[in-house]
């Protein structure tokens, strides 16, 4: 057993048996005053010894029941007091204003369960003991506190007896944790899988008890997803995809979403280091972007969903988004016309094969000379790009713009040829705005390699569970790709990060983001 263990007991010992002592006294003593006030009882003064006997005076009438409904209150109001503590620490972690950071955890422990001790005495006092009095069973109320009391403090009295399971977290946990998040979230194993094989190795663990460490780790994470966030949308360019989520619903399931945001600055030699953000929605409706990127200007690299066209609109405030548009959607669709291998392969199994068209097929060319062009500046400074981009990409674009305006008068409106020409034509001030901003990547690849994992995982774990589980796929999957991003290994990052956090300053905080932990070990072994 290690130090910190051994200080850990010390500490819930300590504590949890000055807590039990307060607790017993203080309603004995509460209990005492309302027997006292009773129309067959005297008032007298208080000794510890007679509101004891009062209170075993009391179980005669056998009120086991209502002993019991106060145990069961005080469990209830500590699950309550604990998830009301926890949300207070996110908001403060939000407000930058964090009132137990670095608190040790055996005290914000203490401190939920000696609110939520006295929030089931004062409800046994105010709801049951009014409705007993009432039915002229005044006694069986001090019986409901004392059980509340009592059963609530169980715990305490068995760790004090030595029966109760070890305090704290140990470093072993920490690294199964890490590793369970990273199998579901990097991995794509679902956890009944992870549960089978933990069995098959003698670990017997439930699908649920899993399914409560990834919420109760997403939870804790939180504070470093918020920076992953906040450093996200300080970029001045994007790219932004989603993805369809299927998430149960009533006999069926629903088609939900996860968006990305990918802050990379590298294809223009950006100092920056990269990040992806993931938010997840019930649905595609517009409303979901404008608010994931509500305080946020610049430029977003993105397909032409029109759920982003209000991003764009010139009166937008704190100011419009500048669309930029992706080649890599708009070759996309030339290919799929032109496409002779896949043609091929489907002839040889005797299956129908489209037409394969001569304009897709040059247009298809057209659009690689600039992929060719891009390949030879990537990674340069943003003005040698522009540079480059001036002499050789402009002139290709203006003869691109000439002849696709030339093959759309030989079709017809409704041609799958004509439609993939529009997709360009309409929104040509997008697709040539690389050419003055040397900034802006030629495709929006970077969003759809971080969104990658959706669909990898999507065929392994089918459905997510709730929009709760949504969500937390959201924080997971921002941590795990940004960590991936900036080369580092996700699994031994998220298990040094869960060891850290608890007793980290917010000040210190930025010390656990990806880019900033990776130094910090180059420094420690150099």
């Amino acid at each position: 057993m290690c130090s910190s263990e051994l200080e850990g007991y010390a500490s819930y010992g300590l504590f949890g048996a000055a807590l039990m002592v307060l607790a017993v006294v203080g309603s004995a003593a509460a209990q005492h005053r309302i027997v006292a006030q009773l129309p067959e009882r005297k008032p007298g003064r208080f000794s510890l010894t007679g509101a004891f006997a009062e209170i075993f005076d009391a179980f005669r009438e056998k009120a086991f029941v209502i002993f019991a409904l106060g145990g069961l209150a005080a469990y209830v109001l500590q699950g309550m007091t604990f998830s009301i503590a926890n949300y207070l620490n996110v908001f403060v972690w939000q407000l930058d204003r964090p009132l137990f950071a670095g608190a040790p955890d055996w005290f914000t422990g203490l401190l939920g369960y000696a609110a939520s001790l006295f929030l089931s005495v004062v409800l046994m006092f105010l709801i049951v003991g009014h409705m007993h009095r009432a039915f002229g069973k005044a006694k069986s109320a001090v019986i409901g506190a004392f059980g509340s009391v009592t059963l609530g403090l169980a715990p305490y009295a068995l760790f004090l007896a030595g029966v109760w399971p070890e305090a704290g977290t140990t470093a072993s946990t920490l690294t199964f944790l890490a590793m369970l998040l990273f199998e579901k979230y990097g991995q794509h194993q679902p956890l009944n899988r992870q549960a089978e094989r933990f069995a098959r190795e003698g670990v017997p663990l439930s699908t649920s008890t899993l399914a409560d460490q990834v919420g109760a780790a997403s939870f804790a994470l939180m504070p470093l997803y918020l920076r992953i966030e906040a450093h996200v949308l300080a970029a001045r360019r994007l790219h932004g995809d989603d993805t369809t989520v299927p998430v149960l619903a009533k006999g069926k399931t629903d088609t939900a979403r996860l968006w990305v945001y990918v802050r990379d600055d590298r294809p223009f030699a950006g100092s920056d280091p990269p990040a992806a953000l993931f938010h997840y929605s019930r649905d595609r409706r517009g409303e979901h972007p404008r608010a994931h990127l509500a305080s946020w200007a610049g430029i977003l690299q993105a397909d032409a969903y029109g759920g982003y066209n209000e991003l764009y609109a010139p009166g937008r405030q704190p100011a419009p988004v500048i669309e930029a548009g992706c080649f890599a959607h708009a070759r996309r669709k030339f290919f799929e016309l032109a496409d002779v291998e896949a043609a091929a392969r489907r002839k040889s199994r005797g299956q129908r094969t489209g037409m394969i068209y001569p304009i897709a097929l040059e247009a298809v060319q057209r659009l690689d000379a600039l992929f060719e062009i891009e390949r030879g500046i990537n990674g340069k400074a943003a003005e040698e790009r522009v540079a480059v981009r001036q002499d050789f990409s402009a002139p290709l674009m203006t003869d691109l713009h000439a002849w696709l305006t030339a093959q759309l008068a030989k079709l017809s409106r409704s041609h799958d040829l004509a439609k993939a020409i529009n997709y360009m034509r309409r929104r040509w001030d997008a697709f040539t705005r690389f050419l003055g901003d040397g900034r802006i990547c030629l495709t929006n690849n970077a969003a759809e390699r971080a969104l990658r994992c959706v669909p990898l995982g999507r065929k392994a774990w089918l459905f997510c569970g709730s929009d709760r589980g949504g969500q937390r796929a959201a924080v997971l999957y921002s941590l795990i790709q940004t960590a991936r991003l900036n080369d580092v290994d996700p699994q031994a990052w998220l298990a040094d990060v869960l060891a850290r956090l608890p007793d980290m300053p917010l000040s210190r905080l930025p010390e656990l983001l990806p880019w900033n932990w990776s130094q910090t070990l180059q420094r420690k072994a150099a």
